[in-house]
């Protein structure tokens, strides 16, 4: 079994992208703050973009055949999905 990753990890790049964002941006400065201090706060995904270099899905690192366990029912979205998107409920129609 494997620990559960925030999506956004606080290496010394993202911290020091974070630091120099919250100087140009007092209105984020709080978040922004944080995150430089290497402390994870709730969104903070949000900043992806602007402070990672990339995103890799983790799909991409899971061996064909295997599984992903998602066990955080409240961050999950809610209603049935599939890999190609919403599942169909039995009254809307195909198409």
């Amino acid at each position: 079994m494997g620990t559960a990753l925030p999506e956004l990890l606080l290496s010394p790049e993202v911290r020091q992208r974070a630091r120099r964002l919250a100087e140009e941006y007092p209105g984020l400065a709080e978040i922004l703050g944080k995150l430089a201090d290497g402390i994870t706060v709730e969104g903070m995904e949000a900043f992806a973009p602007v402070l990672a270099d990339r995103m890799e899905l983790l799909l991409d690192h899971v061996p064909p055949g295997g599984l992903v366990l998602a066990c955080d029912p409240e961050r999950i979205r809610p209603g049935p999905m599939t890999w190609s998107g919403p599942a169909r409920s039995s009254s809307t129609p195909p198409g």
